[in-house]
């Protein structure tokens, strides 16, 4: 299930309490830095709940099955996360 920010921020407010519009900008903000530091190839840990990481694929080259061309992939970055073992405690109980 993919939520939008919007969506997130209105469950946030709804379980905390606190103004969905200063949840949104917050998330937001959290998933900007999350992408900024990963496009630099640096892991943004949060103790307890997990790493968000970037994973660096070099170029290659793939030959379509269908018609035997070769194809040139570009690098890319994919991102990764890693849930911590709390997290992985927490969500096998509930």
């Amino acid at each position: 299930m993919t939520l939008s920010t919007k969506q997130l921020a209105e469950r946030l407010a709804s379980r905390t309490g606190l103004d969905a519009r200063f949840l949104e900008s917050f998330v937001s903000a959290t998933a900007s830095a999350i992408v900024t530091h990963c496009a630099d190839l640096d892991t943004v840990a949060f103790p307890g709940f997990g790493n968000f990481s970037a994973e660096k694929h070099d170029e290659k080259i793939e030959i379509d099955s269908a018609t035997g061309k070769r194809m040139l992939l570009p690098p890319h970055i994919d991102m990764v996360f890693r849930q911590s073992v709390v997290l992985k405690k927490r969500l096998g109980n509930e």
